[in-house]
């Protein structure tokens, strides 16, 4: 009796679910499920990413695996990003805004950092420079700092402008010349003024003035002992002078120089003074000439009493006539610095030569 109730309960068990399945399969004949759903009795259970009574409805934040950064939230298939957040998945920072950086003076925020409109610095263009903002312009290689310009070596002045004094053979070194340095110098007080420059080097030669006109002396002797040339000889168109010690007399011996050469020429062969002059090549120059008596009396007081000048020699020629039989020289321990002497020097005393150039 037993086993009869077991069977009879398997047959109505049976007969339930196959009740079920065919129930279940007219509540579906008319629904339509889309995107991968499925019809469970009579309503849709859709795929993931999908909604709506026939799952037609698309969420695309989950079927497109979309992942927003920094906080944002997927809406519709976009990231919807929180403030100061930018891009696709929200992947790129705006630092100006979550790192609240407040630019001044005009200043603007660019990828975290301010730029600064001219005249200001500093990472929010706190600082000013007022080198920029007053115009302040420095000139021969200064540098303005704090509104104030820093002077190169051999430059002074509110904006470097003048040159330094006491800077005089380095601007000679670095090529600043002694014309521009006169003219610089005109009119401005503690500007550099002739006494300046006396002795000074200048394209390897001895600066030195005559009437504030710029010599050069050449930094050696040419010859230990020569002649102004054969006694008993004129020169022509060369003035003759009865003064000694240099107060008169001519001020370019390039012009004596030329005219003691025309007037000898080679001389026989024999060297003298003017000629080696007028022949000379140094330091890149051809235009040497001998001094003059007022020459050398310059040279004397700006170079040799202010010990400068290398004299070796104790006599040199000068390029100025006294008579037919004397010609001046210059002797540089003596008050009365120029003297004649035979021009032929017949006690071959050693009077050098040396020369100078405008």
């Amino acid at each position: 009796m037993q086993k009869n109730n077991l069977t009879i309960l398997l047959f109505a068990l049976i007969a339930i679910i196959l009740l079920n399945e065919s129930c279940n399969k007219i509540d579906c004949l008319t629904v339509f499920c889309k995107n991968g759903g499925t019809c469970v009795n009579g309503s849709c259970e859709c795929a993931v990413g999908f909604y709506g009574a026939t799952c037609l409805l698309e969420d695309s934040c989950i079927t497109k695996n979309i992942i927003c950064q920094n906080g944002g939230s997927c809406e519709n298939g976009s990231c919807k990003c929180l403030l100061g957040f930018s891009g696709e998945h929200c992947e790129i920072e705006n630092l100006c805004f979550t790192q609240n950086i407040i630019c001044q003076n005009g200043g603007n925020c660019v990828n975290g950092a301010c730029n600064c409109p001219p005249g200001f610095y500093g990472d929010t263009c706190e600082i000013i420079d007022s080198c920029i903002i007053y115009n302040i312009v420095c000139q021969n290689g200064g540098t303005c700092i704090d509104n104030t310009c820093d002077c190169p070596r051999g430059y002074i002045g509110t904006y470097c402008e003048n040159f330094d004094r006491t800077e005089v053979q380095y601007l000679l070194d670095i090529g600043v010349s002694p014309e521009e340095m006169l003219i610089n110098g005109a009119g401005i007080i503690n500007g550099i003024v002739e006494e300046d420059l006396h002795g000074k080097v200048h394209q390897n030669s001895f600066l030195f003035f005559v009437t504030n006109e710029i010599r050069h002396f050449n930094t050696t002797k040419i010859a230990d002992r020569t002649i102004f040339g054969p006694a008993d000889n004129d020169i022509l168109n060369l003035e003759n002078h009865n003064i000694w010690n240099g107060a008169m007399g001519e001020f370019d011996g390039s012009v004596n120089t030329m005219a003691i050469v025309d007037h000898l020429g080679d001389n026989g062969g024999v060297a003298y003074a003017a000629k080696l002059c007028d022949d000379l090549v140094s330091n890149g120059f051809d235009d040497w000439y001998l001094p003059t008596l007022r020459e050398y009396y310059e040279i004397h007081h700006q170079l040799y009493l202010n010990n400068i000048g290398n004299f070796i020699s104790n006599y040199y020629w000068t390029s100025s006539e006294a008579d037919e039989n004397f010609a001046y020289f210059y002797r540089k321990h003596f008050n009365v610095c120029v003297a004649p002497f035979n021009k032929d020097n017949p006690s071959n005393y050693d009077i050098a030569c040396r020369c100078a150039r405008k």
